[in-house]
This record gives structure tokens, sequence and C-alpha cells, in this order.
């Protein structure tokens, strides 16, 4: 658990929705709760919702307090905005082509983390 809870610390990915940033993910087990915690004292002044998608539940932080509420999400909805291209155009610009490593890279972000990241499904939608 710890170990999820410490890879979902450095990549859930956040995009802009309606003035508040916006976060997804689907751990294995119920760490909802540590992501928060995590969050709330690296984003002190923003407003944030972070969705576990395997159980239906969210957090929302205005700024000041935490209140966790049931969630679904419409299968429709896409993840498209400023905040997911200005970290695409980050990630192309340090990535070095000559020293790609495919193993390497799963092994220090396993294939099931990649769903949610828009780095690795920008050529899907």
């Amino acid at each position: 658990v710890s170990g999820e809870i410490h890879s979902f610390k450095g990549l859930l990915r956040f995009e802009e929705k309606e003035g508040l940033l916006f976060a997804k993910f689907e751990p294995q087990n119920d760490i909802l709760i540590f992501i928060y915690r995590h969050f709330k004292r690296r984003l002190v002044n923003e407003k944030f919702v972070i969705a576990d998608l395997r159980r239906d539940t969210a957090v929302i932080y205005n700024g000041k307090e935490g209140e966790f509420f049931k969630f679904e999400m419409a299968p429709d909805q896409k993840s498209q905005d400023s905040y997911i291209d200005l970290w695409l155009s980050f990630y192309d610009a340090v990535a070095i082509d000559e020293r790609k490593n495919e193993k390497l890279r799963m092994q220090n972000m396993p294939k099931k983390y990649w769903k949610n990241l828009p780095e690795m499904n920008r050529y899907k939608k």
C-alpha cells in the first residue's frame, strides 16, 4: 500500500476544469485519504478535486478544508486543457530521443499507471 501511495504522489496528473484542478486515478487500494493529505500540503492555495474512479469516491479541497463524496465520471468526458498541453510541451522538451529506454520506463512506471497519464495516452485520442 505504501508503495502505491508513493507512486501516485508522483504520477497523479491534474487538469483545470472550471477553476478547479482535477485529477483522476484508479488505485488498487483505498488510498484517497493519503493522496489527499499529500496534495493538501503541496497545493495549499489551490482548489482541487481528486477522484478515485475504482471506488466512485472523490475529495474536493476548497483551500481550507476537504470533503469526501460519491463521484461518477461521465464516460464521454474529454481531458484536454492548457495544463495538459503545457505538461506535454515540457515532457517533449526534456526528452532525449537517443536515451529512450522503454524497458526501464516500465520498471519505474508500470503500465497499470499509464491509463491516466497524458504523456502516455496522447496518441490514443
